[in-house]
């Protein structure tokens, strides 16, 4: 059974998985800088400050929150 501090350091291992599968997506789009990558995702989540999208970037505190967003956002520049 697992304690309550490795279920969240397996949820943190977990979303930057997500995160880095989600960032090389991007990057194969053409998204290729943190400008960027800020730029298209406040455009869609204008909510979503600079910071969150920076620790996204870098892989700090990426919340699920923060995952579902930029995941929305890179479905939504693949119908384009």
């Amino acid at each position: 059974m697992l304690k309550e501090r490795d279920k969240t350091t397996k949820s943190r291992i977990e979303n930057a998985h997500k995160a880095s599968e989600l960032l090389r997506n991007f990057f194969d789009k053409g998204f290729k800088s943190l400008v960027a990558l800020v730029a298209i995702t406040q455009y869609y989540y204008p909510e979503l400050d600079y910071n969150d999208i920076k620790n996204f970037w870098h892989f700090r505190n990426i919340g699920d929150e923060t995952i579902r967003k930029m995941s929305d956002v890179f479905e939504k520049l693949k119908s384009e």
